[in-house]
């Protein structure tokens, strides 16, 4: 047994070797005092357990002080019998409020999360179960839920929103375990893994977005329609990033900000996109690529009123096709690491979620000899 103090990090640990395995504890910022007694009550409690006596009743006051994380670690070594489960009562709708007031992402993401607990209480109250205690929820509740979304919700789902919204509600659950009010996760048999809903995928060719764009009167909006559809842009990447720092025309490069993984990716500026660039007055290219839409806002609504005033009809998901559409039209032409890079995406990814079968391919196709 042995004391070693941390030089990376305040504290001590404590080594022990107890029948051929080895057990490291790490006191965090104990002091030395506290780290020698500690050791010296381990110490005890081999020999006691070697023994077989019955512990001394201070060493018992000592073991019930110890947090429950290194109570477990010895716990699991043998040296001491493990504590009996701690659950503690609280309601579903109380838990969600903790869980919301504690929860320190996106101001996107919160909304997303309070749409699917709304749905989850929805259905609780089907059951009669508004006031439902977290741990009462059982795994067999969860699978209804499941079925919920999927036959019983209004409109019917997709399984990739199913998911979407099974994987939201779970991380409630995931969190009444952190808390100690739960022991295990109800949602853990119910698929939450991302798969990809391809009966949205439509194609919008090029020769529709140029008609459009030639009737829409919108700076922004044109920015916003030219660099999802030429650019691969992600709409909220449109309001992000500036001229000053992502437009190279000289260069024929962008430089894309983003606030997905690569933070930082470089594309070429394609064909298609520059005259729209080009046409933009030197004097206003600065500041943000188009500013009438703030990356946390939405720009679909209006853009789809001026598709229909342009006398074109819109298209499901309306900027998320249009990224996919370039997707594809790139990948029938450069390597898919490349495009992955420039779209800032696993090919993995970009090949499942945003390559689209297109109805000329399956034509053309007919006429195919190997």
């Amino acid at each position: 047994m042995a004391i070693q103090a941390l030089k990376d990090r305040s504290g001590f640990q404590i080594r022990i070797n107890y029948k051929q395995q080895r057990l490291v504890i790490y006191l965090g910022k104990a002091t030395k005092k506290q780290a020698i007694q500690f050791e010296r009550n381990l110490q005890r409690l081999f020999i006691g357990k070697a023994a077989g006596v019955t512990m001394e009743p201070d060493l018992a006051l000592w073991l019930a002080g110890l947090s429950d994380p290194l109570h477990d670690k010895i716990a699991q070594k043998g040296l001491v019998a493990p504590r009996d489960p701690k659950v503690h009562e609280i309601t579903w709708l109380d838990a969600v409020s903790r869980f919301n007031k504690e929860f320190s992402g996106k101001r996107s993401t919160a909304l997303q999360h309070a749409q699917c607990q709304r749905d989850f209480n929805a259905f609780l109250r089907l059951q009669g179960r508004s006031d439902a205690m977290l741990h009462e929820i059982t795994r067999g509740n969860a699978k209804a839920f499941e079925g919920y979304l999927v036959n019983r919700r209004t409109p019917c789902l997709a399984k990739a929103t199913v998911r979407k919204k099974c994987s939201r509600v779970k991380q409630v659950f995931k969190w009444g375990i952190l808390n100690k009010y739960i022991e295990e996760n109800p949602l853990d048999e119910v698929r939450t893994a991302s798969v990809a809903n391809k009966t949205t995928y439509v194609e919008v060719p090029s020769v529709k977005i140029h008609g459009i764009l030639r009737k829409i009167e919108c700076p922004d909006a044109r920015m916003v329609l030219a660099l999802c559809r030429f650019g691969g842009f992600r709409y909220n990447e449109t309001a992000v990033n500036t001229w000053e720092e992502c437009v190279d025309l000289e260069g024929g490069q962008l430089t894309i900000k983003s606030n997905k993984t690569p933070p930082i990716r470089s594309c070429p500026i394609f064909a298609d996109l520059r005259p729209y660039l080009e046409a933009v007055a030197e004097k206003d290219r600065r500041g943000p690529l188009q500013s009438r839409w703030a990356a946390e806002q939405t720009s679909r609504t209006a853009i789809v009123k001026l598709i229909k005033e342009a006398g074109y009809e819109p298209w499901p998901k309306i900027l998320d096709n249009l990224r996919k559409n370039r997707a594809t039209e790139l990948l029938s032409q450069f390597p898919p690491q490349s495009v992955a890079a420039w779209l800032g995406h696993d090919v993995s990814v970009l090949l499942e979620y945003y390559a689209i079968i297109k109805s000329e391919d399956f034509a053309s196709a007919r006429d195919f000899r190997a």
